[in-house]
C-alpha cells in the first residue's frame, strides 16, 4: 500500500463507528475523505490533528478499497478563534459544504486558508474572502449573473436590482415589487466583483468592504441555481436574523 504526504486543510470531521471519524480534507489539487481511526478517543495522539479549521501536514495510507487511512502528522496552524464566534463558525461550515462544487486548485486552497486566517484574526476582509469562494462556485458551475443589462428586457439604464430567479440585473419596470431595490453603489460593487481578474482580487478587498449579507445573497443565488439545499446555510441564516 502507498503512503502519501499531504499539506491539507481540515474541513469537517464526522464520527464513524465508535471512536473513528471520517475527515474531509482539502489540498491544492483534490478534496477527499480519509479515515482517522481512534481519534475520538481522549488517548488518541491524532486527536488534535483532525480539528476543523486546521492547516496540517499528514501522512496517509492509500488503499485499493475504502477510505485512505490517516497515519500521523502535525498541525501547522490552527485557526481556533473561528470557534469563539457562532456566526463565524457557522459561515465557515457553509464554506466547507461549498467545496463539493469546486474543482480544487492553488487559488481555491489560498482563498480558504486566507478566509480562515481573516476570521481567526477578526479581519474585516474575512467576508470578502468568503464571497470570493462563493464567486468561484458560481463561475465553475456556470451560473454567473447576467450583467450586460436587464435580463428581461435588455435595457441598460434604470437598473435597480438583481433577480435571483430571473438570473441577473432587472430594471425598475421589469422588477416591479418582486425584489428589494439595491443602491447604485451595490450594483456597481457586484458587477466589479465578478468582472475583476484574479490578479486584482486582493486590491479589491483592500478598497471594498464586504459583509455577511453579501455572502448570504450569493449563497441564496447558488442554492437556487444549483437546486441544492445547504442545511448549514439554513442554520447560519437563523442565527444571523
Amino acid at each position: 500500500m502507498t503512503t502519501t504526504e499531504l499539506e491539507a486543510l481540515i474541513l469537517q470531521t464526522q464520527p464513524y463507528k465508535e471512536k473513528d471519524a471520517i475527515v474531509t480534507i482539502l489540498t491544492k489539487d483534490k478534496k477527499m475523505n480519509i479515515l482517522a481511526r481512534g481519534i475520538l478517543s481522549k488517548q488518541s495522539k491524532n486527536r488534535s490533528l483532525m480539528q476543523p479549521f486546521s492547516l496540517v501536514s499528514i501522512t496517509i495510507q492509500e488503499r485499493a478499497r475504502g477510505f485512505s487511512l490517516l497515519l500521523y502528522g502535525n498541525v501547522k496552524k490552527y485557526y481556533f478563534h473561528i470557534l469563539e464566534d457562532l456566526e463565524d463558525q457557522s459561515l465557515c461550515f457553509v464554506l466547507s459544504d461549498l467545496v463539493t462544487f469546486l474543482k480544487p486548485s492553488d487559488e481555491i486552497f489560498f482563498l480558504y486558508q486566507s478566509c480562515w486566517s481573516a476570521f481567526h484574526q477578526k479581519d474585516a476582509k474575512a467576508y470578502g474572502y468568503a464571497c470570493l469562494i462563493a464567486k468561484q462556485v458560481i463561475i465553475q458551475q456556470g451560473i454567473v449573473p447576467y450583467f450586460d443589462g436587464c435580463v428581461s428586457c435588455g435595457r441598460t439604464n434604470r437598473l435597480t436590482t438583481i433577480g435571483i430567479k430571473e438570473g441577473g440585473f432587472l430594471c425598475t419596470a421589469c422588477n416591479g415589487y418582486r425584489y428589494p431595490t439595491l443602491s447604485k453603489e451595490t450594483l456597481v460593487r457586484y458587477l466589479s466583483f465578478f468582472r475583476i481578474s484574479s490578479a486584482h482580487q486582493q486590491d479589491l478587498l483592500e478598497k471594498v468592504q464586504f459583509t455577511i449579507d453579501d455572502f448570504l445573497f450569493w449563497m441564496d443565488w447558488i442554492q437556487y441555481h444549483l437546486d441544492y439545499p445547504f442545511k448549514s446555510l439554513i442554520f447560519l441564516q437563523s442565527i444571523h436574523e
